[in-house]
C-alpha cells in the first residue's frame, strides 16, 4: 500500500524533527528564563480597530514576517493590500472567498453553496491555477491541478491576524504559481487568543455554524490554542436546476507556540478538515447525454506542521519548515488522494545598512493517487512527483530615497525541468507620503497530472451527417510545458491629506505556452452504441496579453467614521499559435473576458459608540461574456453590539437589494446556482 510507505516516511521525519528541536532546545538552552525575542521591525498591531488608526499609521500597516522583515506597505515594491483581521471581521464574512471580495483586482464567483471560483487578473475558472496560496507561509494549492479547494480552508475572522494579496507576479520569491498573485493567510498566534471563546452563525441559508476555541500558557514562555467548528448549509433554491449543493463539515485545529531560548521560537500546528459536499454535476453519456447526476462525496484533509524561527544575531535570522499534508476527495468526476511532504529553509542577512540578502531552498515529495469515472481517466494512476528549489533576493538601497531589488527561483520540478524566474524591482520614497514603484518579473505555472496525464470527456454531441453521437474526448501526451508570464507593473501611493490615502497600479503582463484545446481526428468506433470519437490534445497553442489599472483608498470622515473604495479594470488580448486551429467552444474558459472588465467596490465603517458600530459595503461587478452572466450589485450590512467586554451580537445581511443572482457559469460540468440574500445573527461569549 503507498499510504503505509508514506506514513512510515512521515513517522521517521516525525521523530527525527523532535529530536532536532530537543537538541536545539538543550544545546542552547540558558539557566535564566527564556527572553522574548523582540520583533525585527516596530510594528502597528494588525488587529487594532483601524478606525482608531490614523491615515499615516494605515500607510505603515506591516507585512512580511518569518525571515522576511516586516515593512510598511508604503515601502513595498508591488501591489499589495492588506486585510486585517478588523476590516474582517466588520465584513461579516465566514469564508474566505467572500473576504477576499474586498480586494482591488480580486475577483470572486460563487458557483454553489461549497464553490467558487477565486482569480486575479484574469484566467477564472473553478480550478484557477495562476495563484499561489499560502496559510501562514505554507502552500495549500493541489498538486492534482495546481488549484485550490477554497471549501477546506475554515479559518473565521477570530482565527486571522491578516490576509496579504499581492496582485501580479513573484516566482522569484514564491515560486511557481505566483503568476498572477499571492495570498497569504497568516493566523493569529496562540498567545494572542487566550481564554476560551464560543461563536453561534443563525442564518436563512445555513442550518447551524458553532466555532469553539480554547488558548492557555504554560510557565516556559509557551502557549496553545485549541479550536473546532461545524457547518451545515442547506441546498440552495433552485434556479437553473434544483441543484443539490447542500453541505456539512468539520474542522479541528491546535497550534503551540514556544520560545525555546533568548534565539530560538517553536510553532507546530496540526489541523483535520472532513465533510460532505452536495453537488449537482453534468455528467453525459452515450446512453444519456443530458444526464445530471446528483451527488454527496466525502472529503477530509489532514495536516502537520512545525516551524523554527531563529534570531542568530541582530542582523541574521533563519526559519526552518516541515510540513505534512493528506488529502482525500472522492468527486464523481475523479477522486484523488494526495500525500504531500514539504520541507523548507529560509535565512536573512542584513550585509550592512543599505543593504540585504535573503536566500533559502524548499523541496517537495507528492505522492498522488487518481481514481478514474466516466468523465475522467488518468495514465499513470498513480504519480510521485518530487520538486526542488532554491532562491536568493538582494536589496540595496541606492541613495536614502532609492531602493534597487534583484532576485530569481531557480526549480526543478518532475515535468518540464528547470524553471529560471527572475524578477527586478525598483523603489523611490519622494517623501514619507509618497512613493513610486515599477517591477518587472517573469514567472511560470508548471504542469500537474491534469495536465500530463489525464483524458477527460469534455461533453457530447451529434454528427449531422451520420447523425451518431460524438464523445469529445480532450487527451494529454506528456509534453506540456510550462505556461509563462512576463510582467510589468507600476505603482504610486500617496497620502494626499490628513483624510485621504491613494494606492494606484497599473499593470501590463505577457503570457506564453498558454493551454490550448486542439483538434487531432474523428474516429468512428463501432461498440454497443456506434459513435464518433471527436480527439482533441491539451497543449500550448495560445498567447496572451493582459493589461489593466487597480485603485483604492481610504478616507477618515471623522474620528469614528472611514470609508474605504477601490476599482479595477482589466483588458485582454488572446490569440493563437501559428498553425493551430479548430478550438472547440469550451476554450472560452480561461480565456478572453473570462473576469469581468470593472469591478468596484465602496466600504463605510462608523462607530456609532464603543460598543456599537455599523458597516456597509456596496460591490459592483461588470457583466462576464464568457459566462453569459449580467452585470450585477451587492449590498451587505453589519451592525455589531459589543456587552460587557463579554458577549458579542452582530446581525448581517448579505445581497440584501435582490433575491438572488448567479455569479458563475460550470468549470467542470458542476451546475451553477443563484447567491442568494442572507440575514446571518451571530452571537459570541468570551470567557
Amino acid at each position: 500500500m503507498p499510504h503505509l510507505k508514506w506514513m512510515k516516511v512521515f513517522h521517521l521525519t516525525s521523530i527525527t524533527g523532535i529530536f532536532l528541536l530537543s537538541a536545539i532546545s538543550a544545546g542552547q538552552s540558558d539557566t535564566k528564563p527564556a527572553a522574548v525575542v523582540p520583533p525585527v521591525t516596530p510594528q502597528i498591531p494588525i488587529n487594532d480597530d483601524l478606525g482608531k488608526l490614523g491615515l499615516e499609521d494605515l500607510m505603515n500597516v506591516k507585512v512580511g514576517g518569518g525571515t522576511m522583515p516586516l515593512r510598511a506597505i508604503k515601502d513595498v515594491t508591488a501591489s499589495v493590500y492588506v486585510l486585517t483581521s478588523d476590516e474582517i471581521l466588520k465584513s461579516g464574512a465566514t469564508n474566505i472567498p467572500d473576504m477576499l471580495r474586498m480586494v482591488p483586482g480580486v475577483y470572486v464567483a460563487q458557483i454553489d453553496a461549497n464553490k467558487w471560483m477565486v482569480s486575479i487578473r484574469g484566467f477564472a475558472s473553478r480550478f484557477a491555477n495562476k495563484l499561489q496560496v499560502l496559510i501562514d507561509g505554507r502552500s495549500i494549492y493541489t498538486p492534482g491541478f495546481s488549484g485550490v479547494y477554497w471549501d477546506q480552508i475554515g479559518l473565521l475572522p477570530d482565527q486571522i491576524e491578516r490576509i496579504e494579496v499581492i496582485r501580479g507576479s513573484d516566482g522569484a520569491l514564491w515560486g511557481s504559481n505566483a503568476v498572477n498573485g499571492i495570498i497569504n493567510i497568516v493566523t493569529k498566534g496562540s498567545s494572542d487568543t487566550q481564554g476560551g471563546y464560543f461563536e453561534e452563525n443563525v442564518s436563512t441559508y445555513g442550518a447551524g455554524d458553532q466555532y469553539f476555541r480554547f488558548g492557555g500558557a504554560g510557565k516556559k514562555q509557551d502557549s496553545f490554542r485549541i479550536s473546532a467548528r461545524t457547518n451545515r448549509i442547506r441546498t440552495s433554491e433552485a434556479s437553473e436546476y434544483p441543484a443539490q449543493d447542500g453541505s456539512q463539515s468539520s474542522w479541528v485545529d491546535i497550534r503551540y507556540d514556544r520560545q525555546l531560548n533568548r534565539r530560538d521560537s517553536l510553532t507546530m500546528a496540526t489541523s483535520w478538515y472532513t465533510g460532505k459536499l452536495g453537488q449537482s454535476t453534468f455528467m453525459p453519456s452515450l446512453s444519456n447525454p443530458t444526464q445530471i447526476v446528483d451527488s454527496r462525496f466525502p472529503v477530509s484533509d489532514f495536516d502537520v506542521s512545525s516551524t523554527v524561527v531563529s534570531k542568530l544575531s541582530e542582523n541574521e535570522v533563519s526559519e526552518l519548515k516541515l510540513n505534512f499534508n493528506h488529502k482525500i476527495r472522492n468527486l464523481p468526476e475523479a477522486s484523488a488522494d494526495i500525500s504531500t511532504f514539504d520541507f523548507g529553509y529560509n535565512r536573512s542577512s542584513r550585509l550592512s545598512e543599505s543593504s540585504s540578502l535573503y536566500f533559502g531552498g524548499a523541496f517537495r515529495q507528492v505522492e498522488e493517487s487518481f481514481g478514474n469515472s466516466s468523465k475522467t481517466s488518468f495514465n499513470p494512476t498513480n504519480i510521485r512527483p518530487s520538486t526542488y528549489s532554491v532562491y536568493a533576493q538582494f536589496e540595496k538601497d541606492l541613495n536614502s530615497r532609492t531602493q534597487l531589488t534583484l532576485g530569481s527561483t531557480l526549480e526543478h520540478n518532475a515535468f518540464s525541468g528547470y524553471e529560471f524566474q527572475p524578477s527586478v524591482r525598483i523603489l523611490y520614497r519622494k517623501d514619507p507620503t509618497e512613493s513610486f514603484w515599477a517591477s518587472a518579473s517573469r514567472a511560470v505555472r508548471t504542469p500537474s497530472p491534469t495536465d500530463t496525464a489525464a483524458t477527460i470527456l469534455l461533453g457530447i454531441g451529434f454528427d449531422q451527417n451520420s447523425g451518431l453521437p460524438v464523445q469529445i474526448i480532450g487527451r494529454t501526451n506528456g509534453q506540456f510545458q510550462p505556461e509563462a508570464v512576463i510582467s510589468g507593473e507600476l505603482g504610486w501611493r500617496k497620502q494626499l491629506s490628513e483624510n485621504l490615502n491613494v494606492d494606484l497600479t497599473a499593470f501590463y503582463n505577457s503570457y506564453s505556452n498558454l493551454s490550448s484545446i486542439e483538434f487531432v481526428n474523428d474516429q468512428i468506433v463501432m461498440d454497443a452504441i456506434p459513435h464518433i470519437d471527436s480527439n482533441y490534445l491539451f497543449r500550448n497553442g495560445k498567447s496572451a496579453k493582459t493589461y489593466g489599472l487597480e485603485a483604492s483608498f481610504t478616507s477618515r470622515m471623522s474620528d469614528d467614521w472611514n470609508v474605504t473604495g477601490n476599482f479595477s479594470y482589466i483588458g485582454d488580448q488572446f490569440s493563437l499559435k501559428q498553425g493551430v486551429v479548430s478550438l472547440i467552444p469550451l476554450e472560452g474558459l480561461g480565456s478572453s473576458g473570462s473576469v469581468p472588465k470593472w469591478q468596484a467596490n465602496i466600504r463605510s465603517s462608523w462607530n456609532l459608540s464603543d460598543s456599537l458600530k455599523l458597516d456597509m459595503t456596496g460591490y459592483y461587478v461588470g457583466a462576464n461574456k464568457v459566462f453569459q452572466r449580467s452585470s450585477y450589485t451587492r449590498f451587505d450590512t453589519r451592525l455589531a453590539w459589543t456587552f460587557n467586554d463579554s458577549w458579542q451580537f452582530s446581525l448581517t445581511g448579505q445581497n440584501l437589494f435582490t433575491p438572488g443572482h448567479v455569479e458563475a457559469s460550470a468549470s467542470f460540468n458542476e451546475i451553477p446556482v443563484s447567491v442568494r440574500r442572507s440575514i446571518t445573527l451571530q452571537v459570541g461569549i468570551r470567557f
